[in-house]
C-alpha cells in the first residue's frame, strides 16, 4: 500500500482534501509552491512516484 502526499497552493482544495481524507492516516495533505525547493520537512525528498493534475 502506497504512503499519499497531497500538495495545493489552493486552501479550497486543501480543505475539502482534509475533509475527503480525513480518516486515512496513509495521506498527508500540505501547502507547498512547488516552484520552491522540496520541503525539509520530508523524510528523505525521495518518492516512488509523482503525478501533477
Amino acid at each position: 500500500m502506497a504512503n499519499v502526499e497531497l500538495i495545493y497552493l489552493s486552501q479550497e482544495m486543501i480543505r475539502l482534501s482534509r475533509s475527503r481524507f480525513k480518516d486515512n492516516s496513509r495521506i498527508r495533505i500540505s501547502v507547498h509552491d512547488l516552484n520552491l525547493r522540496l520541503p525539509d520537512t520530508w523524510e528523505d525528498n525521495s518518492f516512488d512516484s509523482i503525478a501533477s493534475c
